[in-house]
């Protein structure tokens, strides 16, 4: 039986379990070592890279120059805070020179012309009317 199947084999084809013939092997072609497709994803992956390796140093700086800016905004803010922490200490201390009693008394009578009363009567309130 393997002898009519080998038979009736169409030259060229081999039987299984015989190996093929050289010549009837299929013909070969060599594949392209990438592709397209993955040459385009590999380009824009670099392009991509590439942006962000230059970004990155203008972003640094940016973020160092709003640093600096708010940092001396802080400063002044600071300097104005102690200037005007200085000026409320000055003010309080003349509004309490100006409320002492010998400054009252100095402005009534060089100012004024108001005297000093030699004898002082002092008035009592009744509730009942005497």
């Amino acid at each position: 039986m393997s002898q009519a199947k080998a038979a009736q084999a169409k030259p060229g084809q081999a039987t299984p379990g015989q190996a093929k013939p050289a010549s009837a092997r299929p013909q070969l072609k060599s594949v392209p070592k990438s592709r397209p497709r993955f040459r385009k994803l590999y380009f824009v992956s670099f392009v991509v890279g590439l942006i962000a390796l230059v970004a990155t140093p203008f972003a640094i700086v940016f973020l160092h120059a709003s640093l600096l800016t708010g940092q001396r905004d802080l400063d002044n803010l600071r300097l104005e805070l102690n200037e005007q922490l200085e000026l409320r200490q000055q003010l309080l201390y003349e509004r309490s020179q100006a409320a002492s009693p010998e400054l009252i008394r100095a402005t009534a009578t060089e100012v004024l012309g108001m005297v000093v009363a030699e004898n002082v009567t002092y008035l009592n309130s009744s509730s009942n009317g005497q």
